[in-house]
């Protein structure tokens, strides 16, 4: 996720430059050819940030690390409140249960299910 996120980040980054390059009229095919070779010297020196940055320490991909922090830490959080909901909704449970089902109702199905085991 964290990787997707990144690369998503960098994709984006070039857009911003490479998308300008859609809009260039190509009838004038001289004037297009400089224009893409702008837009691709401008994509170049983006990558070139990355590459001086050593990737992990752009500010981009900082940026990116912190907001997959945050989402994972808040979905851990949530997580740990859900499972202490549901193992006090167990203990509960358990309780009841005890509390219904007495030793010796337990004992008269245990003795049902032997005889019935017993007669096939």
């Amino acid at each position: 996720m964290l990787l997707s996120n990144q690369v998503v980040q960098i994709c984006d980054n070039l857009f911003k430059f490479r998308s300008t390059a859609s809009r260039i009229d190509s009838t004038n095919k001289l004037a297009a050819a400089a224009h893409y070779a702008w837009v691709t010297l401008q994509a170049l020196s983006v990558m070139e940030s990355y590459l001086k940055n050593k990737f992990r320490h752009h500010p981009a991909i900082s940026s990116t690390f912190v907001c997959f922090l945050t989402q994972h830490m808040a979905s851990q959080s949530s997580d740990s409140a859900r499972i202490s909901a549901l193992t006090n909704q167990v203990k509960m449970l358990v309780a009841n249960v005890k509390s219904r089902v007495t030793q010796e109702q337990f004992n008269k199905l245990d003795s049902k299910v032997e005889k019935l085991s017993k007669a096939k």
